[in-house]
């Protein structure tokens, strides 16, 4: 009767390590399924939120290059009119030279 027992209480033993272990498994694939929800959602934030910098930074850069643009017509603006003023001015000087000779000769 004694290696009935002694059977019995190992089998006994082996059922709670069994269902300690099946409720350790459980448990741990709770925290698998949690931790991967919580990966799925930070991924999800993350690309979010680099989605939305990059739309900030093109809105910038393409507020940045229209102002270039501006700015860079502007100076073809000034240029050209500094051209026109030098060139008025080269034929007032030239015109005063002339003059200037035309009446030291009388």
């Amino acid at each position: 009767m004694g290696d009935v027992s002694n059977i019995q209480e190992r089998l006994s033993r082996g059922k709670a390590d069994i269902e300690s272990m099946n409720n350790a498994r459980s448990q741990a694939q709770s925290q698998l399924q949690e931790t991967q929800s919580l990966y799925t959602k930070a991924q999800a934030d993350a690309q979010r939120k680099f989605d939305q910098d990059i739309f900030t930074k093109q809105g910038q850069i393409k507020s940045l290059t229209e102002r270039i643009a501006d700015a860079q017509k502007k100076l073809d603006e000034i240029t050209a009119e500094l051209d026109e003023k030098e060139s008025r001015m080269r034929a007032t000087n030239k015109f005063f030279a002339d003059a200037k000779n035309s009446l030291a000769g009388w």
